[in-house]
């Protein structure tokens, strides 16, 4: 009998989408999950974890810029950089850590 692989669930917050995009040089892309809608961003969570549970990503922030992408783009592609960009460089957003958490927390609520 094949063990169960288990599961994976994944939220991150849309600032934290913003500079995993950053880190993998999708320089276009990168400032599209804070206009995100919850809707959308509930999907990137789902796919997240699926391609994070596939092996596909490497971590789950290498998944949460892959998810991103797809569901910006509506096609699944590979990462503008295969390596994070110098986390020193990160680009910074005004937003506390408690209200990333907050943000996360709200839309799991709405979405029950």
């Amino acid at each position: 009998m094949e063990a169960d692989p288990g599961s994976v669930n994944v939220t991150i917050d849309r600032w934290t989408l913003a500079e995993e995009l950053w880190s993998f040089g999708e320089d276009d892309l990168f400032r599209a999950p804070l206009a995100m809608s919850d809707d959308d961003l509930i999907r990137v969570w789902d796919l997240t974890s699926r391609i994070y549970m596939s092996g596909e990503g490497r971590s789950g922030g290498e998944s949460a810029a892959l998810a991103t992408v797809a569901i910006i783009e509506g096609r699944r592609r590979p990462l503008a950089r295969t390596r994070r960009r110098p986390q020193g460089q990160r680009p910074r957003f005004d937003v506390t850590q408690d209200d990333r958490y907050a943000d996360v927390r709200a839309i799991e609520e709405r979405a029950r």
